[in-house]
């Protein structure tokens, strides 16, 4: 076996060693029911649904083919019951996760051999992309397959760009076809792929040392590709524009956001779905304007290594210009929670693997080294995968991280109520309450905790607890038809006729299409109050 073909084995070895345990993990992130575990699509894969992927967008994003992976993966998938409802088994869709990460690496070790790396500093390069920690959460998450799958065809659809350029005097048309082909299959799989031929103009520049004028030739047809990405994009999501902030913040918030990957880059600690640095929260720190002054610190370090190091120069180039679509300069869905998250960055990993594989070649001393950190790196991500094992591991750790993350104190609070353990849930998510008391969600999940302790509290003959539950029930949702239902049957029952009357006629009020059960409450209340007939003698 060849010393490339032994480096391919190692690197997909690594990868499938590290992150193997996500196989048989549940589906954990935020959206992973609703975009695989129970979409009905999936659930009834047919032709129909699958047409339906390749003509409509789902969730503010245009994916087919993504949704395509899906679809095919959804007949080997099982079926399973989650909270009484049915849903796809998750494995078969962490088993693609991981098996699309593993090609991934593959493909970034060929595309750094093409840049004349060398096998071993090829190989440890591509296991940096593989194994350090921020490509965790890519591959832990079931619905992050988008940004593997972008991810892995951005990376294919490089190399063959740098592959039909070995001749500089006869590009070979049908690699440059075929890597055509492969970029816009990876625009159709995420949108964040329209930074490919920003990454290809990187390589082609700093790397390859090619003249601008043919850079441009060889990058002009990509960019023309993404730019109907960029427009349907951004129709697919209305309104973003007007959401957040001007300009000049946007820079600002962007600065930020580059600091923070690197920050976490360098030491990748503390990682976790939900940072909390909103648009609004980055403004509001002190810090914010010396976090702008990276981006230029970045450049001014790029210009000097231009000459010197241009494996470094190109590796940071890479990484910023990968993540460039979700720095905050336009506003996407996402910041609502956090600008930053670590799936953002997986394209952009290529960037230090590049600089390592660089470092390397020219310093073959330092393998040993770059490989010992490569494995602490591999510890440091499967500690992190298991971190996803569960929604409520992933949600509890969310948490320890960011106390001030309400979507995971929300979350935690659906799973521990999904599990019975509706004291815990409580406070959960009366905590979701307090930290975003408008989120028509989080009303929601406190209202359905707070009614299923009413419930039982009432049904076990507490009918004190129960009234109290209730009407912190009715404090959030005022016009909730089954909560006025409820604590109308209980009241009756503390024999308060004329308070349960009101509630079921709220009830009937808040909802006249189902109010069956308070009408039945009212006449039964009515029949009590009303004296029995008398019968005079005979």
């Amino acid at each position: 076996m060849s010393l490339a073909a032994r480096c391919r084995a190692a690197v997909v070895g690594l990868a499938l060693l590290t992150f193997f345990p996500v196989v048989t993990f549940d589906f954990s992130g935020w959206d992973d029911r609703a975009v695989i575990g129970q979409n009905p699509r999936l659930l009834e894969p047919t032709p129909e649904a699958l047409g339906w992927f390749w003509t409509h967008p789902e969730f503010h994003l245009y994916i087919p083919v993504t949704q395509t992976l899906w679809w095919l993966t959804a007949h080997l998938a099982g079926t399973e019951a989650v909270a009484g409802a049915r849903s796809l088994a998750p494995a078969a869709f962490h088993g693609l996760n991981l098996l699309i990460h593993a090609a991934a690496a593959v493909g970034a070790f060929e595309l750094l051999r093409r840049l004349k790396f060398g096998d071993a500093p090829s190989a440890l390069g591509a296991g940096l992309f593989a194994v350090h920690p921020l490509q965790t959460e890519g591959v832990a998450w079931a619905a992050a397959t988008k940004d593997l799958l972008a991810g892995a065809l951005s990376i294919a659809a490089l190399v063959c760009h740098v592959e039909s350029l070995r001749d500089a005097d006869r590009p070979r048309r049908r690699l440059y076809l075929a890597g055509t082909v492969l970029f816009a299959a990876a625009l159709l799989s995420k949108p964040s792929a329209v930074v490919v031929p920003l990454l290809a103009a990187v390589i082609d520049l700093v790397l390859l040392r090619r003249p601008i004028r043919q850079a441009a030739i060889a990058v002009g047809p990509w960019l023309l590709i993404a730019l109907p990405c960029v427009a349907w994009t951004a129709a697919i999501q209305p309104g973003l524009q007007d959401r957040y902030v001007g300009i000049f913040d946007r820079l600002l918030i962007a600065g930020d956001a580059l600091a923070f990957y690197l920050g976490k880059l360098f030491w990748p600690v503390r990682l976790c779905f939900d940072y909390g640095r909103t648009p609004q929260a980055v403004l509001a720190s002190s810090s914010v304007y010396l976090t702008a002054i990276v981006p230029v610190l970045l450049g001014g370090t790029c210009a000097w290594l231009w000459r010197r190091q241009r494996s470094i120069c190109a590796g940071l180039l890479i990484f910023a210009g990968g993540v460039t679509p979700v720095l905050g300069l336009a506003p996407f869905d996402f910041q609502m929670y956090s600008t930053v998250g670590d799936h953002y960055l997986y394209l952009s990993m290529l960037g230090p693997a590049v600089a390592v594989a660089g470092i390397l070649a020219a310093r073959p001393a330092a393998q040993a080294i770059a490989l010992v950190v490569i494995v602490l790196l591999a510890v440091l991500a499967q500690r992190q995968a298991w971190t996803w094992r569960t929604l409520e591991s992933m949600n509890r750790h969310t948490i320890s991280v960011n106390p001030m993350s309400w979507a995971s104190h929300h979350n935690l609070a659906v799973a521990l109520s999904e599990g019975n353990r509706l004291e815990e849930a409580h406070s959960t998510a009366m905590q979701a309450l307090r930290l975003r008391p408008q989120d028509p969600y989080v009303r929601r999940t406190a209202v359905m905790v707070l009614l299923r302790q009413a419930d039982e509290a009432a049904a076990s003959g507490r009918t004190d607890d129960a009234t109290r539950l209730y009407e912190q029930g009715l404090a959030i949702q005022p016009d909730n038809p089954l909560l006025l239902t409820n604590l109308a049957a209980t009241l009756a029952e503390l024999g308060r006729f004329e308070q349960a009357i009101a509630l079921y006629e709220r009830a009937i009020a808040a909802a006249p299409g189902d109010s069956a059960a308070a009408r039945a409450g009212i006449e039964l209340l009515r029949s009590i109050r009303r004296p029995a007939p008398t019968t005079g003698p005979n």
